[in-house]
């Protein structure tokens, strides 16, 4: 595990979402000390970025654009960040408001496969907001309609051929809408999970977290598969995602560490399923 405390140093503080990078290094969102964080293959903290002059305000999480670019999320600053590869501040789009383009806890984050547009759940208005690759809002969704009751608190978000996927932490379920923000389906039954965080997308499963379990879920058949189970030590596992070394990488927000749990080829060996339906 890589620890956020050592040495009674303090190296990162409640780190929320990863993303790998090909040279094995990870972006670490700090939530509790506003910073984005890299991280080498043994833990060491490479660099530290805090935003534009103001800082950030509880980065949460972070994906990559098709040319290299970074966009975060900031929940208690109620926008989204665009960095370039390195962290350095380029824009925010986005303030406070039910508006179009305008978001109330904006937490979890995806970029569509041809790389055009940004989906963000905006957790305090329950609802996904829709951004152009360059931050211009487009549209929101999310309500009530005549087959779905609406998002009540949406969480992790993720896109795979052409539908977009929303957890919900309040409902405990799994969503599917279109790329337009049409209801389709339910993948996951409500009140499967207890606590949904991030969905990371890897081949064609949903990586996401529960509490102290990392689960994968099969987008083709919806069944779900246990990853890994961290015991009955106070944990709260917020993100899991696969490394450039085929490696799962979570982390837990509660004890301030970033776990290297085992290779996925080694995890979807020993899986445990059950069906969601």
């Amino acid at each position: 595990s890589f620890l956020g405390n050592q040495d009674n140093v303090l190296r990162f503080s409640n780190p929320m979402c990863i993303l790998p990078k090909d040279d094995g290094s990870i972006w670490v969102t700090a939530f509790g000390s506003n910073e984005l964080v890299l991280l080498d293959l043994n833990g060491y903290v490479i660099s530290r970025v805090r935003g534009p002059i103001n800082g950030f305000d509880r980065p949460m999480d972070i994906v990559s654009t098709s040319d290299g670019k970074l966009i975060i999320t900031e929940y208690a600053g109620d926008r989204i960040t665009f960095l370039d590869s390195k962290g350095n501040f380029i824009k925010s789009v986005g303030k406070k408001g039910r508006g179009l383009g305008q978001l109330l806890g904006p937490q979890y984050l995806c970029v569509d496969e041809k790389k055009s547009r940004i989906f963000v759940t905006d957790f305090g208005n329950n609802r996904v907001c829709v951004f152009d690759i360059l931050g211009t809002p487009l549209f929101d969704f999310g309500k009530a309609s005549k087959n779905f009751s609406g998002l009540k608190a949406p969480t992790g978000i993720a896109t795979y051929n052409g539908f977009v996927y929303v957890a919900d932490a309040d409902l405990g379920g799994i969503y599917i809408f279109d790329d337009s923000g049409n209801y389709v389906d339910i993948l996951v039954n409500e009140k499967t999970f207890e606590k949904l965080e991030a969905l990371k997308l890897w081949k064609n499963y949903l990586i996401l977290t529960d509490k102290n379990k990392v689960y994968a879920v099969d987008i083709l058949s919806g069944k779900i598969n246990q990853m890994a189970n961290l015991g009955n030590k106070p944990t709260e596992l917020i993100c899991g995602v696969c490394d450039v070394n085929n490696n799962l990488v979570v982390t837990d927000i509660k004890n301030n560490e970033v776990h290297v749990l085992a290779k996925m080829s080694e995890l979807i060996g020993g899986f445990f399923v059950k069906n969601s339906k």
